[in-house]
């Protein structure tokens, strides 16, 4: 079964070995560092039935492990909580990771949001290209994947509660890190 799969990576996986090979494709992704959520699950996306005075209808809420980091991290890890999630049993969602045309909807809306605000210089050709910013959400996404693994082996207290849960979480995040490490290398041959 896929949770057995992933129990066996994780007992068996050589955490050093993994991060090494992470830093070393990061130095290759270029991603600007931006205000970040960090935490961009749908519980934390919230939906107003008519828009505010500005004509905005989603409120984020949440920011309590925001920070400045990769644009990517943000993008990768809203793409992971569509499909693991510390508020149900088993940690997952029922939902699939979303596949490469959702996730390019996102980007393309992510983008022209960005443009919207006149904050930044947008360059639609070249660092803020949609295949630019998918290399940084398909990276952050896989890296994520593998530090929350860790992290729950580990025991962080404030994502799991018990032993069972460890496992569970960690099986979640050890499937995408996993599946996520497969495409990648697949997809951009790094």
């Amino acid at each position: 079964s896929a949770s057995e799969k992933t129990f066996d990576l994780l007992a068996n996986c050589d955490w050093k070995q993994e991060l090494d090979w992470l830093r070393k494709i990061s130095s290759k992704i270029s991603s600007p560092t931006v205000f970040a959520i960090w935490d961009l699950n749908r519980l934390n996306c919230l939906i107003r039935d008519e828009p505010d005075s500005n004509g905005e209808r989603v409120v984020l809420i949440d920011y309590d492990t925001s920070k400045l980091a990769p644009r990517g991290s943000d993008i990768g890890q809203h793409f992971n909580n569509r499909f693991v999630s510390v508020s149900e049993p088993s940690a997952r969602t029922g939902m699939e990771y979303p596949n490469e045309e959702l996730r390019r909807e996102f980007v393309k809306s992510y983008i022209d949001e960005q443009e919207k605000l006149k904050h930044f210089k947008i360059d639609r050709n070249g660092a803020d290209s949609v295949e630019q910013v998918m290399v940084e959400a398909d990276f952050y996404s896989m890296a994520t994947g593998f530090f929350f693994s860790f992290y729950a082996v580990l025991g962080g207290e404030e994502m799991v509660k018990n032993q069972v849960m460890i496992l569970i979480y960690s099986s979640g995040f050890g499937e995408i890190y996993a599946d996520r490490k497969k495409y990648f290398k697949d997809k951009y041959k790094m």
